[in-house]
């Protein structure tokens, strides 16, 4: 409460004086306290949209999968390495007869439509033969090695017709050993099948 004290008669010139009690101060400390609770409820608010802003963007990898995915044929799936590669996987029924390696005109087709995304990267290009875990016994193929190991030279052998260059190249096989999925299902096994030709994308 403002206390308002008059000048006596016999002061003349006196002015009028203001005094504050100690309930007008605490009021008055009351007050700034609310302003800064506004304050720092503006600044959380704000933190928290730019926050938002930050992880709603999508990252570069992010973009150049999509931009990498959408340029992908339909016969042909996408996903990255522990290193961060784009191995790109293509089933082995696209590209191969049954208990076969010699690339089909079909697989020829689709390994063509991924010739430029392969010619745009650089440094090695490995070619991946997979296999399911189901038994392989012939005499061209005595385990699920050789078949799988077959199957990635024919289609490191086509690259390198289509102007790929061989210094760049290399293959292996990997059989059952590395799975996309379980093999407890003819579906998963069909998606095990796999040849995947690993790159590295521009950065």
């Amino acid at each position: 409460m403002i206390k308002d004290t008059l000048p006596f008669p016999n002061e003349p010139g006196n002015l009028p004086r203001f005094e504050l009690s100690a309930e007008d101060l605490q009021a008055h400390s009351d007050d700034n306290s609310g302003w800064m609770i506004t304050y720092l409820d503006v600044f959380i608010l704000t933190a928290a949209l730019f926050a938002s802003l930050l992880v709603l963007k999508p990252s570069p990898d992010t973009l150049a999968d999509s931009r990498l995915r959408s340029a992908l044929p339909a016969e042909v799936a996408m996903h990255r390495t522990p290193a961060g590669e784009a191995a790109l996987d293509i089933g082995s029924a696209v590209l191969f007869g049954a208990s076969e390696a010699t690339l089909s005109l079909a697989g020829a087709a689709v390994i063509d439509q991924l010739l430029p995304i392969i010619q745009e990267t650089r440094d090695l290009i490995i070619i991946e033969g997979h296999s399911d875990a189901s038994p392989i016994n012939t005499v061209l193929y005595p385990s699920n090695w050789e078949l799988a190991g077959a199957r990635a030279m024919s289609v490191l052998h086509y690259l390198v017709a289509q102007g790929v260059d061989r210094q760049r190249l290399r293959m292996v096989s990997y059989a059952d050993t590395q799975p996309l999925l379980p093999n407890t299902t003819e579906d998963n096994r069909r998606k095990n099948r796999r040849v995947s030709i690993v790159l590295r994308t521009p950065d």
